[in-house]
């Protein structure tokens, strides 16, 4: 993809409104671009008469923010661009919400979830990302998944967050809406932010 396919796609501040996405910071540092796919520049719904349902897109995350715990149906891959300055400056994890981690209780609709990283639990949950090592990271259906960049070693306004292309392919399936995870059920999941 050439860089002006990125340039000219509609950049949206996803967060921008949400209290429920946390920190303003985050809120505001949080960008999201669909290249292709139902909201993206190429909108193929079709090809020969078998559906299309590949979206691309691109976001970026400032440092010193925390993406909150969410899940959302269609299965999904991140290629990492950021290069780090430090090894842990860009973290993310991924559980199955029946994780022995967390706490589940069946309800009348489904499932109800609680996580609770505290006591410095939620550090063992996440690891690094990176554009050289762990450059490709795979979010199965329904997954809880997170991300977080921290600032201590965000020197230079070039590596200042943390900027991936992701990848889904079930576009025109199902429900397609990203769900956060919110208190009371969760607890103590990243740094501040």
């Amino acid at each position: 993809m050439r860089r002006t396919d990125w340039s000219s796609v509609g950049w949206i501040p996803f967060y921008a409104e949400n209290p429920a996405a946390g920190s303003d910071r985050f809120r505001g540092g949080y960008l999201y671009a669909e290249l292709m796919g139902p909201w993206g520049d190429l909108r193929i719904k079709e090809i020969d008469g078998e559906k299309v349902g590949a979206e691309i897109g691109m976001t970026v995350q400032l440092f010193n923010t925390a993406y909150p715990f969410h899940y959302h149906h269609p299965q999904e891959i991140y290629m990492t661009l950021t290069k780090p300055q430090c090894i842990d400056q860009n973290k993310y994890m991924v559980m199955h919400w029946d994780s022995d981690q967390f706490t589940q209780e069946r309800k009348d609709k489904g499932w109800q979830v609680a996580i609770d990283g505290s006591q410095g639990k939620w550090k063992k949950w996440f690891a690094n990302q990176d554009s050289n090592k762990e450059w490709l990271t795979y979010f199965e259906r329904n997954a809880i998944h997170a991300f977080y960049s921290i600032d201590g070693c965000n020197q230079t306004i070039k590596n200042s967050g943390l900027v991936t292309v992701w990848a889904r392919s079930t576009a025109q399936d199902n429900e397609q809406s990203t769900r956060l995870c919110r208190p009371p059920y969760l607890r103590h999941h990243a740094p501040p932010a």
